[in-house]
């Protein structure tokens, strides 16, 4: 319910937004767990929407903010999927009509009984394609305790 009732408020909260100048960006994700969990877990999946409310502060860079959610699913040998609320600034540099590179730093809200949550490092580079995007990724959710972290590959959506 605690789940249905997070993508409930993510929905309402863009679908208000005022979408000019592809200013607001769905994702998707899929990646393979990394580091000192990677075995603990299968896959990463994840979804977001970003929103630039500034455009153009310089020379092909935006900022703004992005909400998600991100499932990363167990292995048999651990006990249970640990999924996360992601909730950031997101800072944006086109380098030409082309080639982009993401940086998204935050907090990830841990919605299972083990994982409180923690910093959220996001970098991204990728390839813009018109009214969609597709990237590569760098994910690392930093609890008190231990770090879950993923690479994996996306697919963004402009609106």
């Amino acid at each position: 319910m605690k789940r249905i009732l997070w993508i409930a408020a993510f929905f309402v909260a863009f679908g208000t937004l005022n979408a000019q100048d592809q200013n607001i960006h769905l994702s998707g994700q899929l990646g393979f767990p990394t580091g000192t969990f990677g075995n603990a877990f299968n896959l990463h999946f994840g979804v977001e929407g970003t929103y630039y409310f500034l455009d153009d502060v310089a020379e092909g860079l935006k900022i703004g903010g992005t909400v998600g959610y991100n499932l990363y699913t167990a292995s048999e040998d651990f006990w249970a999927d640990f999924d996360f609320i992601t909730l950031a600034a997101s800072g944006r540099y086109d380098f030409n009509e082309e080639f982009f590179t993401r940086l998204d730093m935050g907090f990830g809200i841990g919605l299972e009984d083990g994982a409180s949550g923690g910093f959220l490092f996001e970098p991204r580079v990728g390839y813009n394609f018109g009214d969609f995007e597709v990237f590569g990724y760098y994910k690392r959710i930093s609890e008190s305790i231990f770090a879950i972290t993923s690479l994996g590959v996306g697919f963004t959506y402009k609106l």
